[in-house]
């Protein structure tokens, strides 16, 4: 069912399967253009090769398409944060794509804050749920990602105490809606971020 974008489970409870997918699939288009910037390389990581020789052709533009880590989302992020790193770049951000809020001008914020003086090693932009829809930093460690209760509530608190744990320092953007559910559509309809 690629051709009609993957699912977000919780929000396919509520609205079936296939109008899930397609609601999906219009809020990773918009989260992909608002990234778009001349500043800035977009790497799409993708679950594999297949998906991302489709991913390639649907999310265009992209600098580099790459395949995941198998792992759960911590091992995921930090292996992309940690190839970009080791690639020669200042800094990097993951993005997710289930946040129609998240735009260049945050990731602009984010390198402001990452390169000012007494900088923040790790910038995140929270979400209302718990949880984050963009991380950055001039590094990546893994014990960032690791003992983190991914998809509850927690995500976000647990990654402060990892961030502070490892003497570092963190900055929080602006909370964003993301959407895993019926309630998350009807809020971000609402706010006219996401017009469906």
């Amino acid at each position: 069912m690629w051709d009609c974008g993957p699912v977000k489970t919780r929000l396919a409870a509520d609205i079936g399967e296939q109008k899930a997918r397609t609601v999906y699939r219009q809020v990773a288009e918009q989260v992909w253009s608002q990234l778009e910037s001349t500043e800035f390389q977009r790497w799409l990581w993708m679950v594999d090769n297949d998906v991302c020789n489709k991913a390639g052709k649907w999310l265009h533009g992209a600098d580099k398409v790459l395949p995941q880590v198998d792992g759960n989302l911590g091992q995921r992020i930090h292996h992309a944060m940690k190839i970009a790193l080791d690639s020669g770049a200042r800094w990097c951000a993951v993005v997710g794509t289930d946040a129609p809020a998240v735009n260049s001008k945050m990731l602009q914020e984010a390198e402001t804050l990452l390169f000012k003086k007494e900088a923040p090693d790790i910038v995140l932009t929270p979400a209302y749920d718990g949880g984050y829809a963009m991380i950055a930093g001039r590094i990546t460690a893994k014990e960032l990602f690791t003992e983190i209760e991914w998809s509850t509530p927690r995500v976000l608190a647990q990654t402060l105490e990892r961030i502070e744990k490892l003497n570092l320092t963190g900055h929080l953007l602006q909370k964003v809606h993301d959407l895993d559910t019926l309630e998350d559509l009807r809020k971000l309809e609402k706010s006219k971020i996401f017009p469906t």
